[in-house]
């Protein structure tokens, strides 16, 4: 009898032993599993890292074509638009002097002559190897752009190489003087309005030297030619 409950005992106690040893099996197996869930797999991570760095790589690095067809692009736009509103290509109807190449030439070489009235007389357009200047107020303008008017076969060509302030104000145009010392109010306006005109269309390249004048101004009895907007 004592027999018998040994062995039951002994097979209560290796039934309950094994039962712990399957739920533990359980819990390994649901806890590798949870694992393995939430941890990224390096194999199949690594390509895709990769492969995002080359994609950013390719995106961000803008070659030397890439932006001369942007702004080969830009510039066909704004070719358009203008065209469009104004019949022009790209100046939008702007003629002034910033979009000369004479000009750039110009800003690029900043002459600063300092000439005599003798010396400004030889660039009075008869001699195509040099420019056309005129000097008002003693400051030097070239003219060059507006040769069909002040060069050699020009209506206005005897202003060229002169110097002509006094002409402008009085409306005289045998008055060639930078003397302007008994100009009215209103001739003085006009005088500055000609020198707006001039510095809208033409550039800056030096300065007549001063010379001493003597006797009276130029009379405006002996005025010879009238003239309006020249020039142009």
């Amino acid at each position: 009898m004592s027999d018998i409950k040994t062995d039951t005992s002994s097979s209560s106690h290796s039934s309950a032993k094994n039962e712990n040893q399957v739920k533990q099996r359980k819990t390994n197996a649901s806890s590798s599993s949870s694992k393995d869930e939430f941890t990224p797999h390096t194999a199949d991570a690594t390509p895709l890292s990769n492969s995002y760095d080359s994609n950013s790589s390719s995106n961000s690095n803008l070659t030397i074509l890439d932006c001369l067809r942007m702004l080969l692009g830009i510039l066909m736009l704004l070719s358009f638009t203008s065209y469009v509103s104004t019949g022009t290509f790209l100046s939008f109807g702007y003629n002034g002097k910033f979009i000369k190449p004479s000009f750039i030439k110009h800003i690029i070489t900043r002459p600063n002559l300092s000439l005599t009235i003798e010396e400004l007389s030889q660039f009075n357009g008869m001699d195509p190897s040099k420019p056309i200047y005129i000097s008002i107020n003693r400051t030097i303008w070239d003219v060059s752009e507006g040769k069909f008017n002040y060069g050699q076969s020009g209506a206005y060509n005897m202003f060229a190489g002169q110097e002509i302030s006094r002409a402008l104000a009085t409306n005289c145009m045998n008055h060639l003087s930078y003397d302007l010392r008994d100009l009215e109010p209103q001739e003085i306006r006009r005088l500055k309005g000609w020198q707006e005109f001039f510095d809208h269309k033409y550039w800056i390249v030096g300065h007549l030297q001063k010379e001493e004048l003597k006797g009276f101004p130029p009379s405006r009895s002996e005025c010879v030619g009238k003239f309006g907007q020249f020039g142009s």
